[in-house]
């Protein structure tokens, strides 16, 4: 993306805290990023990445300018059954050390539970000065990773249309523009285990062949026309 002209940076933040913890950790990071007058941030937030910036827009959002774009890539909005049949079982080995990866406040299954996300998003409606979008990947067994498949089967037994961790619609901003429903599982759409981690792949992501380098391009263009669209119409 970058070799396009876009300005491209990826956020860290904790795999097993809150999304309220997360949400102040991205927006310190937008902030150090310091834009410039007249630039416009697209946040692309998969999985509970969209869990976390839906809280950072709830808080202090000064440092993200009027007209960027929010965009759900199978992200977490609405929540997951998988989290509120896994809360409980969680929280008792939520302490358990990982390498790589830190405790934080153990609540990150809950943020994704839908009492809580449903909950937070009644008390939090999305800024109306932003855009929005979204990309709600569901699949069939025969192109769900082994590693996915537990979950898929779980999840298809309330709608068959989900990526093996989120159904379709729990996706879905609220208000959004809907850009594509990729047929495939909630891991290839967004992380690249077979460029990066080929032996974690063959064993869990047996299904994780998807162009993310063209789907990201066309999110960026599509973003970009429209933008170029409203500026033309002022």
């Amino acid at each position: 993306m970058a070799k396009l002209g876009y300005d491209v940076a990826a956020f860290r933040v904790s795999g097993r805290s809150s999304s309220a913890s997360n949400a102040d950790e991205i927006r310190n990071q937008i902030k150090a990023m310091n834009l410039q007058p007249g630039e416009t941030l697209v946040l692309v937030g998969h999985s509970k990445g969209m869990s976390d910036i839906i809280e950072m827009l709830a808080g202090d959002r000064s440092m993200v300018p009027s007209g960027s774009a929010i965009i759900s890539l199978s992200g977490v909005v609405a929540g997951t059954p998988i989290a509120d049949f896994g809360e409980s079982a969680y929280k008792r080995i939520a302490w358990f050390p990982v390498p790589g990866c830190p405790v934080g406040d153990q609540e990150g299954v809950s943020s994704l539970t839908r009492r809580h996300r449903l909950g937070f998003l009644s008390k939090h409606p999305l800024p109306d000065d932003l855009r929005y979008y979204s990309i709600a990947a569901f699949t069939g067994r025969a192109r769900i990773s082994s590693g996915l498949r537990a979950t898929h089967a779980m999840l298809s037994q309330i709608d068959e249309r989900n990526d093996g961790n989120v159904i379709f619609h729990d996706s879905i901003l609220p208000g959004s523009k809907i850009l594509a429903y990729p047929n495939a599982d909630h891991w290839a759409v967004a992380m690249p285990f077979e460029t990066y981690s080929p032996r974690w792949a063959a064993l869990f992501a047996s299904k994780n062949s998807f162009p993310r380098v063209v789907l990201l391009e066309a999110i960026a263009r599509t973003v970009e026309e429209d933008i170029r669209q409203d500026l033309s119409d002022q």
